[in-house]
Formats: structure tokens, sequence, C-alpha cells
């Protein structure tokens, strides 16, 4: 999983997610352009945030409880796993436990970003409504192309 979200971090990958979500999500919010700067400014930070060593782990738990490297896999066991992935990503508590852990101090109440009160409460807003449609589309996306990810990131297919 950790290689998977080590891809998803590449500067490449981050530009494609960006140009995902202010194609498909953007648009269809009332103040467009601010939701393109605002994924323009933000996503490689939220991104970083999301796709962790522990994220890894806890989606690998998610997935079938072992973690187990012991697994064989080949391009269909590949994708299969990935769309699983997908799906876990897509589920509404899962989404709602990711937007909350989000909204304190793994994203919007972190030292590191220096928020003010205002800007706090902008974050944690924007991981209420955001973050839960944006995952779910990079990670319907990720489902339709897993045979590219699994040849990309896996050597496989």
């Amino acid at each position: 999983m950790m290689a998977f979200y080590n891809a998803a971090l590449s500067e490449e990958a981050l530009t494609h997610q960006k140009e995902v979500l202010i194609t498909t999500i953007c648009p269809f919010l009332p103040d467009s352009n601010g939701c393109s700067s605002g994924v323009m400014t933000w996503w490689d930070k939220v991104a970083a945030a999301l796709f962790t060593e522990t994220a890894a782990a806890r989606v690998c738990q998610g997935l079938d409880g072992s973690c187990s490297l012991e697994k064989a896999w080949d391009c269909d066991t590949c994708k299969f796993e990935l769309v699983r992935v997908a799906a876990l990503y897509s589920n509404p508590s899962a989404l709602l436990e990711i937007s909350g852990a989000m909204s304190g101090p793994l994203f919007c109440t972190s030292p590191d970003l220096a928020l003010d009160a205002g800007q706090v409460t902008f974050c944690q807003e924007m991981m209420r409504l955001f973050l839960p449609t944006a995952l779910t589309t990079i990670f319907t996306e990720v489902a339709a192309t897993a045979d590219f990810h699994c040849n990309d990131v896996f050597g496989l297919c």
C-alpha cells in the first residue's frame, strides 16, 4: 500500500489529482474559481497528510486484517485490491473518519500550518464538505484505471 501512496505523492500524480478535482468537482460549486485556487494551493499538503504510512497500515487492516506480505500478487490480484481500496475510500463511515481526522491535528489544527482561528474553521468546513467528494472522485478513477496503476506502480499488467 505504501508503494501506491508514494506513487500518489509524486509530482506527476499530484498534478493529475488536482486536474481531476478541478475539472470534476469545482465547476459544480458556487465559487468554482475559489475551489480551483484552493485545490492548487492546498491539495499537495492535504495529500501528504492523507497518504502516510499510518494510513497505509489502516487501509491494509481494513482490507483483510492481516496485512500479509506473503500474498502473491499478479495483475488480476493487484486490480482487485485497488478496487477494494477505492471502495474503502468511498465508504461513508471511512470518509467521515478521515474528514474528522483531517479537521484536527492531522491537518487543520496542525501547528505546521500555522492557521489562525478563522482559517482553521474554514479548513474544517472544507474537510467536511470537499474532502469526501474529492476522495471519492480520486479513488473512483483509481478503480477505473487499476490496470494502469498496477503496471505503473507495481510493474504488473
